[in-house]
């Protein structure tokens, strides 16, 4: 439980998990009920009608979600037990306890698929609020998804060869191909075929990739460029737009008179998900459209830059020369606008300025009102009054329990 704890960061959690075991109440039925296989409360429960060690330990670990019920004042006027919104650390550590609990239990035949049938038959989410509900189904989801990750990186790296290897592609050096890196290993990494490949469409639009069924289009610039392409393709087939978003980046500069490599360094800054909006907001008018697909890709490269800006270093006011991706960290799929709540950090509390929200997703504040602008306009935030010279916000009711 500790080395998953420490995983994630919570040290003090994990150093401090489950202490109350160490109770004589619980210690002692632990003791007697053991087997290896399955919670001795259970012993206990199968025993007496009822677990007092279990009672004693929800009470005390609030990773539980039993910990978090409460009866709050109803419009009724009758109190009512029903579940309140958990601290997302304890979510997690929530979530750490039932991977552990899951390898214990399951020994070598343990899959990482298990913790979300736990959690899929187990009576949690009828007990769960909703949003505690949702993220603990997605924590489960995405360790269930590990092993097709695992798959998706080494098709990633088969993209990047094919790409990379001069025999492929006749390359003769960095960018010297009409196609740019970034754009040509992501189309192989969609789809290798390349009866595929740069398939006309409609007029005198290309779509990247087309299976006969469904358009990609993998866009690593201005989004603005893809508008006209969007208008045409989306009323006759499914799009998905392909964006990676450089993560950590280390830039190379080169000379441009002798293509010489100069010092290589890494990029301060780390980038989000967050990142994408800039580009968004270019083609808000399609985000609802239930044609199209977005998948933020969040891609860890290196950038070649021309050392020929206007400064005596040269950087300043520089041009780019060409990116090499080189691993996957994380996607992000948006369908609906319901996907966009993915956005709203989860302890965010309501309502909330757009400084807020910035500080809790941990992005800069300038330029993060243009963030919720959008989302207000998807439908998912909404503004419900003013704080001094600041909108107030929270999330619409339709997204509340998702």
């Amino acid at each position: 439980m500790c080395r998953e704890c420490f995983r994630v960061g919570l040290y003090r959690q994990g150093l401090t998990h489950d202490l109350s075991k160490y109770s004589p109440t619980e210690f002692l039925v632990g003791a007697r009920y053991f087997t290896g296989k399955e919670s001795p409360n259970n012993g206990e429960r199968r025993a007496k009608g009822y677990s007092a060690s279990w009672l004693h330990h929800k009470g005390r670990n609030r990773h539980h979600y039993e910990y978090w019920v409460d009866y709050p004042k109803h419009p009724s006027g009758t109190p009512h037990y029903v579940p309140v919104k958990m601290p997302g650390r304890f979510v997690v550590e929530m979530f750490c306890d039932r991977v552990a609990a899951c390898k214990v239990y399951h020994g070598d035949s343990y899959r990482d698929s298990d913790p979300l049938e736990y959690y899929r038959r187990g009576m949690a989410p009828a007990f769960m609020h909703p949003q505690t509900a949702a993220l603990l189904e997605k924590q489960s989801l995405k360790k269930a998804s590990a092993f097709p990750q695992k798959m998706n990186d080494e098709r990633f790296m088969a993209a990047r060869q094919s790409v990379l290897t001069p025999d492929a592609r006749e390359r003769h050096g960095i960018g010297m191909q009409k196609e740019k890196t970034l754009h040509a290993v992501f189309k192989n990494y969609e789809d290798p075929d390349p009866d595929h490949q740069e398939i006309p469409l409609v007029g005198n639009f290309v779509a990247d990739i087309f299976d006969g069924k469904t358009v990609i289009e993998i866009q690593n610039g201005n989004f603005g460029h893809i508008r006209e392409r969007l208008a045409a393709f989306l009323p006759l087939y499914p799009v998905r737009v392909v964006y990676p978003i450089p993560h950590i980046k280390y830039i190379t500069w080169v000379d441009p008179e002798t293509g010489e490599l100069g010092k290589r360094s890494k990029s301060p800054r780390k980038g989000t998900f967050y990142d994408g909006f800039e580009q968004l907001y270019k083609i808000k008018p399609f985000l609802r459209d239930p044609n199209l697909t977005i998948d933020l890709v969040l891609t860890d490269m290196e950038e070649y830059r021309l050392r020929d800006g206007w400064d005596r270093s040269g950087k300043r006011g520089s041009h780019r020369f060409d990116r090499v991706p080189t691993a996957i960290a994380e996607e992000l799929v948006l369908e609906s606008p319901g996907d966009y709540l993915a956005f709203v950090p989860y302890d965010l509390a309501e309502p909330f300025t757009a400084a807020e929200m910035a500080k809790s997703a941990g992005f800069r504040k300038d330029g993060f009102s243009g963030i919720v602008k959008l989302l207000t306009e998807l439908g998912v935030l909404t503004r419900t009054g003013k704080r001094g010279r600041a909108y107030l916000y929270s999330v619409c009711e339709e997204y509340k329990n998702r």
